[in-house]
């Protein structure tokens, strides 16, 4: 089983009272949080060197699959996405981020049991430590002004996998039923939208310093008589 995840569920952090929220980005966030979540305690109850099942989780990294069109002002993220340098953004092409994806999907028996209910990057295991991040500098500014949670110490780990195999378990059930999204919740506070306006005004001021010097050596040039 290989489930796709992405190094921002590191950063994430549950919400236990209403694991359906689709509140923006700590959404996406969680999504991905859940799916290392699953992968780990998949692994603990079914995976191993005895089993058939081993249990995958990888990162494709920053692949460029135009997932910025749902995100606020993403035709300009775009854009810069287009013609920034490669070490702001670190965008990978669509295979690129594929590759661990269809290489663990297809590794033989030695490595799959050695990845199961583990997180894995370019074909190896990955696991920042300390608060460390990859995240390129344009993620790490994208996650500072959209993701309002922060990752907590009751969302990672073997207790939190356990806490959402048991929820989920429920739900299927018919025991609990999916929270309804609450609408004081998708209220957008002041330091959000302040976070949110410098993101705007970090893309903005970005595209202007690339394309300005161009545009004033051009009006510069003297004009044939």
């Amino acid at each position: 089983v290989v489930s796709v995840g992405s190094e921002l569920c590191l950063h994430a952090s549950m919400n236990w009272r209403d694991l359906n929220d689709k509140s923006g980005f700590d959404a996406y966030m969680q999504s991905k949080l859940c799916n290392l979540l699953h992968c780990e305690e998949l692994h603990r109850r079914h995976g191993g060197k005895a089993s058939a099942l081993q249990a995958i989780c990888i990162d494709p990294g920053e692949a460029n699959t135009d997932i910025v069109r749902h995100f606020p002002m993403g035709w300009a993220i775009k854009i810069f996405l287009r013609f920034m340098p490669a070490t702001l953004t670190s965008q990978r092409t669509s295979k690129e981020g594929a590759d661990s994806a269809v290489y663990c999907a297809t590794c033989d028996d030695d490595t799959a049991v050695s990845f199961s209910g583990r997180f894995v990057r370019d074909r190896k295991l990955f696991a920042p430590e300390g608060g460390k991040t990859s995240l390129s500098p344009f993620s790490q500014i994208f996650l500072w002004a959209l993701a309002r949670n922060h990752a907590g110490s009751d969302s990672r780990g073997e207790e939190a996998a356990k806490k959402l195999w048991q929820i989920s378990d429920d739900i299927v059930d018919g025991k609990l039923r999916l929270g309804m999204y609450l609408e004081e919740e998708k209220q957008v506070g002041v330091m959000d939208r302040f976070r949110l306006g410098m993101l705007y005004l970090f893309v903005v001021l970005s595209l202007i310093a690339f394309f300005a010097p161009g545009l004033l050596m051009k009006a510069e040039e003297p004009v044939a008589a």
